[in-house]
């Protein structure tokens, strides 16, 4: 409802309101002035009452024609004066009729009575005694008559008391709807038209701010309400024009701030960033790399970069730029180039092409040193697995002596000598076979990478089955329960793969709690292969040993508690790594523990069976 149409229904209900005020005022006003002429009426009715009665004494007092008369006149008035009365309640209705009743009554008792007053003129005797007898009658009913006007009188007065009680309470009404109308006026005028307005200047004060986001949002369907409407309109298309705006500054102050970041960045980065177009010639070059190859920008600018390539690297540099002109990108490609003094330096390259600009971006760095490293590493590890190999199978002969003289000593001797030389022999003994586990464990440990088979698709069921095969006796002497997940098929060296199994599983049937070994070995997808699980139920591992645990020859328990040689973490490690997985463990004391690795997948296969 617009405004117009709501000031229209206030007018007519204003209106209304006016006009039932007025004509319960003129009714309540109409009933007073009513009530005050009957209680007029009645005073007047009592009054002449009072002077009928003493012009009835006066007649009984000279008995004249004049005194006759006057008694008539007064009754004559008294009976036109109640004739002519029209009460409101039918109680004065009645009265007023008992009284015209014995106003007629004493008219006629007056008759009789100056009848005999002028018979007893004759008779002197007797007049005194009619005399009396007619006083009488006539102020029996002139009391009667008097009682009653007096009734009627009190009855009008309370009459006219309730109509003015009742004006009272009219008006009072009157003023309580007047005043609660003006309040729910002013209420709706406030709701309706005031607080919109209000609010429509706050929101012109706080988009005056800058705020064009703000929304005024009235409700309403008038021509307030279409007006905020139309208001948030024009903000909204304010808003659009300026965040156009400012987006077209904030786009020139980010791209000059991207020129002077890559400027600067070009300018003080040790790395070697370059621009290169699709036909092989460097366009851009940070000054990086005059100081990392001796050739100045101009100098490497003007020739194809294929010319500063090692000839050894430059098929592979050439194929490396073809998959970029076709829209690919080059991640840790290394390559050798020419510096100015004759040598050359390890670049490694990340690089991507715009292939709408026919332009290579790329990030080198020079590596050379770690390539040194690499080449010094790796030469020192393979000395290092040849010395273990070497020192191991050289070591195996002359322990194999002396642990079968000692068992020779033991047998021939056993019993002949005292206590203490049996129990030197027995130590020896022992000695010697704990030596040859260990011997054992470092030459399987430096053939994981020496002298591995070749990978291949493996089922991981069969190596697992092979690792169950070698713990047959262990799993049956400790009554242990071992269930598995269906097993995909990997990619490995089969006798590792059994051999990272049987470790693990043998590990869990080895460190047992009080009930029976429960073993679970799951597997889940990865994206490019398959993650196992050697789950037990076991004695658990405290968190802070759980990187010493793959550590050679690295022990948590002593030999008396849980014999062992301290490699078999150590090789499960060796070979996962070998297959280009990672081996970790989740574990608690007392709450088991679960041992996961990953292999790759097969790549004819690969779906559990």
């Amino acid at each position: 409802m617009n405004i117009r149409a709501k000031l229209r229904l206030l007018t007519i209900i204003s209106t209304v309101v006016v006009i039932l005020m007025a004509v319960t005022l003129y009714i309540t006003s109409q009933q007073y002035a009513r009530a005050a002429r009957e209680n007029e009426l009645a005073n007047e009715i009592n009054r002449d009452l009072l002077e009928l009665g003493l012009v009835t004494t006066d007649y009984f007092l000279h008995n004249g024609p004049r005194a006759e008369q006057q008694w008539a006149n007064k009754h004559e008035r008294l009976v036109t004066l109640v004739g002519e009365a029209q009460f409101t309640t039918t109680a004065d209705k009645a009265s007023v009729e008992r009284i015209r009743r014995s106003l007629d009554e004493m008219r006629v008792s007056f008759t009789d009575l100056a009848k005999l007053m002028h018979a007893a003129s004759a008779d002197p005797v007797r007049a005194d005694e009619w005399k009396q007898q007619c006083i009488g009658q006539l102020g029996t009913r002139t009391q009667a008559i008097a009682s009653e006007a007096a009734r009627l009188a009190r009855s009008s007065a309370d009459y006219i008391q309730r109509i003015r009680q009742r004006r009272v309470v009219i008006f009072v009404l009157s003023v309580v709807i007047v005043a609660g109308y003006m309040m729910g006026t002013a209420i709706a005028f406030n709701r309706g038209i005031v607080r919109p307005l209000h609010r429509l200047h706050e929101g012109t004060e706080v988009i005056g701010t800058g705020r064009l986001d703000y929304k005024v949002g009235t409700p309403a369907h008038d021509e307030i309400g279409q007006l905020s409407r139309a208001f948030d309109e024009m903000t909204d298309r304010l808003q659009k024009i300026t965040v156009s705006r400012d987006e077209l500054v904030a786009e020139i102050a980010r791209r000059k701030r991207i020129e002077e970041e890559l400027e600067l960045f070009f300018t003080v980065t040790v790395d070697l960033p370059c621009l290169a177009n699709f036909e092989g010639y460097f366009t851009r070059l940070s000054p990086s790399w005059a100081r990392t190859l001796g050739w100045t920008e101009a100098e490497l600018l003007a020739k194809p970069f294929l010319d500063f390539v090692h000839p050894d690297d430059r098929e592979s540099t050439l194929k490396a730029a073809a998959d970029l002109n076709q829209g690919g990108k080059v991640v840790g490609f290394d390559n050798r180039y020419l510096c100015r003094d004759g040598s050359y330096r390890w670049l490694s390259w990340n690089s991507v092409s715009i292939l709408d600009r026919k332009l290579i971006v790329a990030m080198a760095r020079d590596v050379t040193d770690r390539k040194r490293m690499e080449e010094e590493l790796a030469w020192s590890n393979r000395e290092l697995e040849m010395f273990a190999y070497v020192a191991s199978h050289d070591l195996q002969e002359p322990l194999r002596a002396v642990a079968g003289f000692v068992e020779l000593l033991r047998q021939r001797y056993g019993g002949k000598l005292d206590a203490k030389a049996d129990e030197y022999i027995n130590f020896v003994v022992d000695g010697a076979k704990r030596m040859q586990g260990l011997i054992n464990g470092l030459l399987e440990y430096s053939r994981v990478s020496t002298h591995g088979g070749a990978f291949e698709v493996v089922p991981a069921e069969a190596a697992l089955a092979e690792a169950l095969a070698n713990l047959q006796l262990a799993v049956k002497e400790s009554q242990a329960v071992v269930t598995q997940d269906p097993m995909p098929t990997v990619r490995g060296d089969p006798s590792q793969i059994a051999r990272l199994f049987q470790n693990l599983i043998g590990n869990a049937l080895k460190f047992r709690g009080d009930s029976p070994p429960r073993v679970h070995v799951g597997v889940t997808r990865l994206n490019d292969g398959w993650q196992f699980a050697v789950r037990d139920n076991g004695i658990g591992i405290a968190p802070e040993f759980f990187d010493r645990i793959f550590v050679i020859f690295q022990r948590l328990h002593t030999q008396k508690q849980y014999p062992g040689t301290g490699l078999g973490l150590a090789i499960c490690k060796r070979i996962v790594e070998r297959h280009g997985g990672r081996i970790w463990v989740e574990s608690a004391p007392g709450r088991g523990t679960t041992f996961h690795f990953t292999l790759p997948a097969a790549q004819s296969g690969g779906t559990p069976s």
